[in-house]
C-alpha cells in the first residue's frame, strides 16, 4: 500500500491524539479519535440486597473514529522507552 493512499484513508485522524487506548485480545489494541460520545443503557439494574443502593445502568464511551490493529506485531513506545510490545 503506498504511502499516499494511506495518507488520504487517514487524513481526519492523522494528527489527532488518540485517547481510551487499550488492548484486544492477542496482538490487537483499539485506539479512539475524535470528539467523546457517552452512550447510556436505557436497562437499569436495580440495587443488589447486599452493598450497592442505588440502581446502576451501562455507560460506554467511544470516539467518532476507532482504529483497530488486529494480528500485528506492533509496539507501543514513548521516545525511546517501550511500554508494551504486542505479541500474540
Amino acid at each position: 500500500m503506498s504511502e499516499k493512499l494511506l495518507q488520504q484513508l487517514f487524513k481526519k485522524v492523522y494528527g489527532k491524539p488518540s485517547w481510551l487506548v487499550r488492548r484486544r485480545f492477542g496482538p490487537s489494541i483499539l485506539l479512539e479519535f475524535g470528539k467523546p460520545k457517552l452512550q447510556v443503557s436505557k436497562n437499569v439494574f436495580p440495587p443488589t440486597k447486599k452493598g450497592r443502593k442505588f440502581p446502576k445502568r451501562m455507560l460506554k464511551v467511544y470516539g467518532h473514529w476507532h482504529l483497530t490493529t488486529f494480528c500485528s506485531d506492533w509496539e507501543i513506545r514513548q521516545s525511546e522507552n517501550l511500554h508494551f510490545p504486542l505479541e500474540g
